[in-house]
């Protein structure tokens, strides 16, 4: 990693997706050393929800809760603390929904179900939603163009650059991680370079997919600077320009306006 990417402002830097309840980082008491904001997901099956309650008193942290195609089979179980979740004061996005074809733990039809319900409930509390879309990208963007969200971002994009315009052209926020800075992924760079810098973000999916430099190991938020320098190798600029264009583009899916802060969340709900 170049000195250039030590020095970007971690005031710029906003990871738009972790777990940061996953016992793997969540006992890290510098989790979030070197970012500026950072959207935490919660699953209504596997998470505490009083810790997820807790980090979300820190003023870097802002909550998202849904319920992933995984658990697509529980999703009349988990509704009622899927709707109590969304209630909290700092959970603005609602996610990870979607569909995941790869695994299939959940039945197709089931998936679909309840990302429709998903988005409809999202539409009915005007909350942006993040998409999980794995090896499933037609009937995902068939579902989505029928039923429409707020605000939607396809979250850890792995797809090609036609799918990215696919995306781009239906109001997608598009977001790429650290799969990017893997030495095959050809078609996601060229991805990259199809995606406008208002609808560009950058992720960890931390503990997941830790980036090349790093790989093999325990994913943190810090790492999310890998995917912005090699952004800024595909888009032929500086690494805090990226940083920059992406905490901007992060704070429209969200809907704000300002960093987000406490003073921003009091600010936002008076």
């Amino acid at each position: 990693m170049t000195k250039l990417l030590n020095l970007v402002d971690e005031n710029l830097v906003f990871d738009s997706h972790a777990h940061l309840l996953d016992k793997r980082i969540s006992m890290n008491p510098h989790v979030l050393d070197g970012v500026g904001g950072v959207i935490c997901f919660y699953d209504p099956l596997g998470d505490d929800v009083n810790s997820f309650n807790e980090i979300l008193k820190n003023s870097k942290v802002i909550g998202a809760a849904g319920i992933h195609p995984h658990y697509a089979s529980d999703f009349h179980r988990l509704k009622n603390e899927l709707l109590m979740s969304l209630e909290l004061k700092k959970v603005m996005v609602l996610g990870e929904i979607g569909l995941d074809y790869y695994r299939d733990n959940s039945p197709r039809k089931q998936q679909r179900r309840a990302f429709i319900e998903q988005l409809k409930l999202a539409e009915k509390l005007k909350l942006p939603v993040a998409v999980h879309t794995r090896e499933a990208f037609r009937d995902t963007m068939d579902i989505l163009n029928e039923y429409a969200a707020t605000r939607v971002l396809i979250h850890c994009f792995s797809e090609g650059p036609k799918e990215a315009l696919e995306a781009v052209k239906q109001g997608c926020f598009v977001a790429f991680g650290g799969t990017l800075t893997y030495p095959g992924s050809k078609d996601l760079r060229m991805a990259a370079e199809e995606v406008p810098y208002e609808k560009l973000l950058v992720e960890t999916d931390s503990p997941y997919l830790a980036p090349q430099p790093v790989r093999g190991r325990t994913n943190i938020p810090w790492n999310v600077r890998y995917t912005i320098e090699t952004l800024s190798y595909i888009k032929k600029t500086t690494p805090e320009k990226i940083a920059r264009e992406t905490f901007k583009a992060t704070l429209n899916f969200l809907g704000l306006e300002k960093h987000p802060n406490e003073k921003t969340m009091e600010e936002r709900n008076d």
